[in-house]
């Protein structure tokens, strides 16, 4: 059976400073529901949420902050 692939290695992503690839955010456009005490992610039409090579990623391991294309690139030196 082979083995099962690491869903952030999926992603071709790792920390460019420390190498991690399992504690990566990425800041992503979002559609929320606008309600009285708030926003709701759940209650919006549209679902989808969307991020580039530019969007700003953060390494939760170690800190580093940088962007997406940053951190897609030090995956492809490894």
């Amino acid at each position: 059976m082979p083995t099962p692939q690491n869903v952030i290695t999926a992603w071709n992503m790792t920390c460019p400073e420390c190498g991690d690839d399992d504690q990566i955010d990425i800041a992503a456009i979002v559609h929320v529901r606008l309600c009285i005490n708030g926003t709701d992610v759940t209650e919006a039409e549209n679902g989808d949420h969307h991020w580039d090579d530019n969007s700003e990623a953060k390494c939760c391991a170690c800190g580093h902050v940088g962007t997406v294309a940053e951190f897609t690139a030090a995956a492809g030196a490894r």
